[in-house]
């Protein structure tokens, strides 16, 4: 009797997303989609990357490569292919497909191939997203600098019936990462639970200069709806990205992958206001209800409580009473500290998207002014711990050396008013950060995250905390989480791109480094920390043109930050290796000089 043959090969698994649910719809419309697909891109693509097709099974396919480099890029060119047809993912003619890649052990059979090698890419086909691929880090370290395609770690997973887990790393099509996907919920891009996005609350007041008011109602909804774990709440910057553009709901909803939305519109006239909504279902755009709140203007966290748990209601009935009880903020009593606050929020925004000290100094005014009139307005917390952060990071204000500390004691007040306060342990270990207990700061972020699944913030912050001390695959992976809560927020290189920068700089990746630190710079092009890594990076390459541009700005918008890191007060990395390199490379650029 013949022995059984084994061999190493490389793997692709491929799979129609909600082909199910096209079949239910229109049988012989999916079928003729699916003979389409296959006969002009995927036997094609197989072919020319030397594979075959050893198994179908009617919405998947499973097929061997020779080389596990022919295999990865078949996968990605047939994504690639795919997206072509059509750019904007809209056509629903065109049918997507998840597609995992593995190397390993298989058991060949005649024409058929079994083992763990199989079953494993079949695993990883499961849970990645529509128009991605998904490998295993065996085939990461395969193709690595072998390809042109970047592939992102989602860190380690644990695999349906495979004992130990597997570190995922990711492809998609805008060579962003995506997020890790639950098999679960294999069907769509929704999150497993009920999701929503607030859009921005439209100004129906006669004076513009209300704007604020409106928006101060529409993100405190947000923050009061986003306790709930069980529901997926997009974040405050991402909701916001919509303000005053007429979009689509429908577009919405799929750009953002939630199901819900919730519009409405504020009147303040006098002490009366006036709060109107509506809950949308974005997958077909049908109204679910509107209602309308009245009250007068003590009374606008009372309307903003009747507007969260009617959605809760909605969404998920059975939590409401448990819940909302304990989340509910009743006593609240909207006064001036909130009017200032609010005030304080729009001056933080547009000062940290313009680059403006002034309005980073008012904000700090008013907030302050805002603390010192109710000490537990977490509003007025929230904005001058950040206005502290700035001023410490960016060397401005008065009195830069003490913002650490000022914004340390700031978070401890609130934490002795408020107990357990989310705000008070995200804006404490930000603080931390910036003093270098990067340990005490990973705890508070911890707490703050595990107090509030949906806060898009704290799970940047503490991304950006772990890239610090070196954890560069748990960065990776809180960062897509931050990502998936807000993925249009416009501060993105805030700490997302700036924490994947870090990562790979501290790797020694310089590839994936370079193109990192360029997004991030990008994305904020007036921020420290990105131009520092460039700079030191630049140096070891030798690119001394490279070094002096980033030199110059750095320079330009904050000319105390390289001093303030070599002289200890801006610490960049716990790491004595991390942070030397760092310092070195700073050194060597000013030395030229002399």
């Amino acid at each position: 009797m013949r022995g059984v043959e084994r061999k190493l090969a490389a793997i692709l698994a491929a799979d129609v997303v909600a082909y199910s649910k096209f079949m239910s719809t229109n049988e012989e419309k999916t079928l003729r989609l699916v003979k389409t697909l296959v006969e002009e891109i995927i036997s094609p693509e197989i072919s020319s990357h030397n594979g075959r097709i050893f198994k179908t099974m009617g919405d998947g396919y499973l097929a061997e490569f020779p080389s596990i480099v022919g295999a990865t890029n078949c996968a990605v060119s047939i994504q690639n292919l795919i997206s072509e047809r059509d750019p904007s993912g809209n056509d629903d003619d065109i049918l997507r497909l998840r597609i995992g890649v593995n190397l390993g052990d298989v058991i060949v059979d005649s024409d058929d191939i079994y083992g763990e090698g199989v079953n494993i890419a079949a695993r990883l086909e499961a849970i990645c997203e529509p128009n991605c691929v998904t490998i295993t880090q065996r085939v990461y370290e395969e193709i690595k600098g072998k390809i042109s395609a970047e592939f992102l770690s989602l860190g380690k997973k644990k695999l349906k019936n495979i004992e130990e887990e597997v570190e995922i790393f990711s492809y998609n099509l805008k060579n962003e990462t995506s997020k890790f996907k639950n098999e679960d919920n294999l069907d769509d891009n929704l999150p497993s639970k009920p999701s929503i996005a607030i859009l921005p609350f439209s100004n129906m007041s006669n004076d513009e200069e209300q704007e604020y008011f409106c928006d101060g109602i529409t993100e405190d909804v947000i923050t009061e709806l986003s306790r709930f774990d069980n529901i997926f709440v997009i974040s405050r910057n991402t909701s916001f990205t919509y303000k005053n553009k007429n979009v689509d709901l429908r577009t919405i909803a799929k750009e953002l992958s939630v199901q819900y939305l919730l519009e409405g519109s504020v009147r303040k006239s006098g002490q009366k206001v006036r709060i109107t909504t509506q809950l949308i279902d974005g997958l077909d755009d049908t109204h679910l209800w509107a209602e309308r709140y009245d009250g007068l203007l003590e009374d606008v966290f009372d309307l903003q409580e009747q507007v969260t748990q009617q959605v809760v209601m909605s969404l998920v009935p059975e939590i409401l009473t448990k819940q909302a009880l304990k989340s509910s903020n009743s006593t609240r009593i909207f006064d001036e500290a909130y009017d200032k606050a609010w005030k304080a929020s729009a001056l933080l925004i547009e000062g940290t998207q313009g680059n403006i000290p002034e309005h980073i100094d008012r904000a700090l005014e008013l907030s302050l002014e805002s603390i010192s009139k109710n000490n537990q307005c977490e509003v007025a917390y929230n904005v001058a711990g950040f206005c502290y952060f700035v001023q410490s990071l960016f060397r401005w204000g008065d009195a830069p050396s003490l913002a650490a500390e000022r914004h340390l004691a700031l978070a401890n007040t609130l934490l002795s008013h408020v107990q357990n306060s989310i705000t008070g342990y995200r804006i404490r270990g930000l603080s931390k950060v910036r003093l270098g207990d990067f340990t005490g700061a990973i705890s508070d972020l911890q707490k703050a995250s595990d107090l509030n699944l949906n806060d898009s913030e704290t799970f940047f912050g503490l991304a950006f905390a772990l890239a610090s001390v070196g954890n560069s695959v748990k960065s990776r992976e809180l960062s897509l989480i931050a990502k998936r809560l807000s993925p249009k927020d416009p501060f993105l290189g805030r700490f997302f791109y700036l924490s994947m920068a870090m990562c790979y700089f501290i790797e020694y990746d310089n590839n994936n480094f370079l193109e990192w630190a360029e997004k991030a710079i990008q994305a904020a092009p007036h921020a420290p920390i990105r131009r520092a890594l460039m700079i030191a990076y630049a140096m070891e390459e030798n690119d001394k043109e490279l070094a002096q541009k980033h030199f110059l700005a750095l320079n330009n918008f904050a000319p105390d930050f390289i001093p303030s890191v070599l002289d200890g007060e801006n610490i960049l990395f716990a790491d004595d290796e991390h942070r030397q390199r760092v310092n070195d490379g700073l050194q060597a650029f000013l030395s030229l000089g002399k």
